[in-house]
């Protein structure tokens, strides 16, 4: 991910709406700040005078506020402080940026591979793309070390319940389970699951080391380098 020179920026006040903790680690925040943007796109966030770091916009465009999730890993002084953050705190917000957003225009299916909490952007994605309504086909690739940290998991069960188009894979690395979840990494599944991956737009999203490992599979296959969409790929194509 190029990030913008930080003399460059404009910052926002905006306030805090809400708080929760949706799963261990992880907390969801909404903020009193809707400008437009395109499903995928992040923003540069400052807490409590701290320098400003990227976070993905998970709500959809069209929301009267912004969602943002949180998880305190211990190494970023930016998401201990947002942890501990409440309704009616004050934080600064950059406009949104980041090239790897829905291509509302695309006449193709979409595929969506996320690891760990880079389901944030893939989930605003989705949910822009199905409410988008074209009957053009979704699937989701979702890869977590264990089922807590599939966060979103009952939500990304309604909603390929409540759409015909949408397929949704669960893929657990260190623990095993019983279905709907899967065991293994991103890679080795979407290998078995396709054997060409020539019609899809492809929006990937998570760790740097699962995005590298997936680039030559794609590419394998068939996918276009023009229609994979990633802003840690930014280097690699």
């Amino acid at each position: 991910m190029t990030l913008p020179p930080l003399n460059t920026l404009s910052l926002t006040d905006s306030r805090i709406l809400t708080t929760a903790e949706i799963a261990p680690d992880i907390h969801v925040i909404t903020v009193d700040y809707a400008p437009i943007f395109k499903a995928g796109q992040y923003v540069m966030m400052s807490v409590a005078g701290l320098p400003p770091k990227p976070f993905s916009i998970a709500s959809a465009p069209g929301q009267p506020h912004l969602e943002f999730h949180i998880r305190d890993t211990g190494q970023s002084p930016g998401s201990s402080v947002l942890k501990d953050v409440k309704a009616g705190d004050t934080l600064k917000l950059s406009a949104p940026i980041g090239s790897a957003y829905l291509r509302l225009d695309a006449e193709r299916p979409l595929l969506a591979l996320g690891g760990g909490m880079g389901i944030t952007p893939l989930k605003s994605i989705l949910q822009a793309h199905l409410a988008d309504n074209r009957g053009l086909e979704a699937h989701l690739y979702w890869g977590g070390r264990s089922r807590e940290h599939l966060y979103l998991d009952r939500l990304f069960q309604d909603l390929k319940a409540a759409h015909g188009i949408f397929s949704y894979i669960p893929l657990l690395s260190e623990e095993k389970a019983d279905l709907p979840y899967r065991t293994g990494f991103i890679p080795e599944a979407l290998d078995q699951d396709h054997a060409r991956l020539d019609d899809f737009d492809i929006y990937i999203s998570g760790p740097p080391v699962m995005i590298s490992s997936l680039l030559p599979l794609l590419l394998k296959k068939g996918a276009k380098k023009d229609r994979i969409f990633s802003d840690g790929l930014e280097t690699a194509l």
